[in-house]
């Protein structure tokens, strides 16, 4: 992102932030892709620090769009998708982003033309639903929402709608897990992988929880920025009403960290990540570190949780080949920790030395 509430970010600061945190690659999606390419073509160069950048696309979706319109560009049918594939494809992105509203035919499109161009593609796809995204050869599932839209029962699927799209966030204790785990195989047969970002969800499930957790890396941030941030903490807008869920939010992340110990367990591809923007609360590098903590705390061993973050990140990612071991012929991106993760997963904070 090159500028936040109309602040030009620092993107040498920001992008630091996340090797202090012993990320060393990342996928970023951005508005202003040929920004996001500059800072890519900096950091393979030697001229900025900053992690590997694999570079998404801006998001689009189908009319009328849901539910920002202002976010995202949107196309009106198949031909306009793939023209638009092509584009982002042109331009260098890595990954094509695609929001929440779309149809089978316009999402086939998407799909379609982004594999032929070598590209994968990623998004929320709540409309469709994440089976029907997995058989149409969608690669990564980003969030949960899409997982819940097929798998609750009809009265529970028309409940909280005056907090719209986030009821989807919400729901995980209603989920029918005999549904969940049809739309698990799902993915599991078509390679799907999903990257639930459940720390992010604190930002309205526990807004002072999350500050107090990362308030140790507040003054890395860039001061202009951090007091935006202090002015006004929201991401989320006011138009809508979280007051009747709060207890309900923080249980819901809950559930949705012990479904992907399931998932994970039953054969599924499961990633870290982070949905961030260049403001606390949430921090590059430490929001890895706390979503591998409920990883854990939802069932993943610590070895499993940290596969999240390195091989099978890399395998999502296809740059499996590349880096996310330490193997002769592959990238030499090294974390040390001070303590043993395997053992006690929140000793991964404690990091001594990177290298990338």
């Amino acid at each position: 992102v090159s500028a936040f509430r109309g602040i030009e970010v620092d993107q040498e600061r920001f992008f630091r932030l996340f090797l202090k945190g012993g990320v060393t690659t990342t996928r970023i999606m951005s508005d202003d892709m040929g920004a996001l390419i500059r800072d890519k073509t900096a950091v393979d160069s030697g001229a900025m620090d900053g992690p590997n950048i694999i570079v998404g696309s801006a998001l689009f979706e189908q009319a009328p769009g849901f539910p920002k319109l202002e976010r995202t560009e949107i196309v009106n049918n198949a031909i306009e998708a793939r023209e638009l594939v092509r584009d982002y494809a042109y331009q260098g992105a890595d990954w094509i982003k695609f929001y929440n509203y779309g149809d089978a035919s316009v999402v086939s499109a998407v799909v379609d033309e982004a594999h032929r161009h070598g590209k994968r593609v990623f998004g929320h796809f709540s409309m469709l639903g994440a089976a029907e995204a997995a058989r149409l050869g969608v690669d990564t599932i980003e969030h949960t929402v899409a997982l819940l839209q097929q798998a609750l029962d009809y009265d529970d699927s028309v409940s909280l709608t005056d907090i719209g799209y986030y009821r989807l966030f919400v729901l995980w204790p209603s989920v029918d897990e005999e549904k969940l785990d049809e739309i698990f195989e799902v993915l599991i047969e078509n390679e799907t992988a999903v990257v639930p970002t459940l720390t992010i969800q604190n930002v309205v499930a526990d807004p002072d929880g999350i500050a107090a957790r990362s308030a140790d890396w507040f003054p890395y941030y860039q001061p202009e920025i951090y007091e935006s941030f202090v002015d006004d903490p929201k991401r989320v807008p006011d138009a809508y009403d979280f007051s009747q869920v709060e207890g309900q939010w923080s249980e819901s992340i809950r559930v949705q960290a012990r479904l992907m110990a399931k998932f994970l367990h039953m054969g599924g591809l499961v990633g870290t990540g982070s949905d961030l923007n260049p403001a606390p609360p949430v921090v590059p590098g430490l929001s890895i570190h706390q979503e591998m903590e409920y990883f854990v705390d939802g069932g993943m061993t610590p070895l499993e949780a940290l596969r999240t973050g390195t091989i099978m990140a890399a395998e999502i990612l296809g740059w499996d080949d590349r880096f996310g071991s330490i193997e002769i012929g592959k990238q030499a991106d090294i974390v040390a920790i001070d303590g043993n993760p395997l053992t006690d997963i929140t000793s991964i904070s404690n990091i001594d030395t990177v290298i990338r």
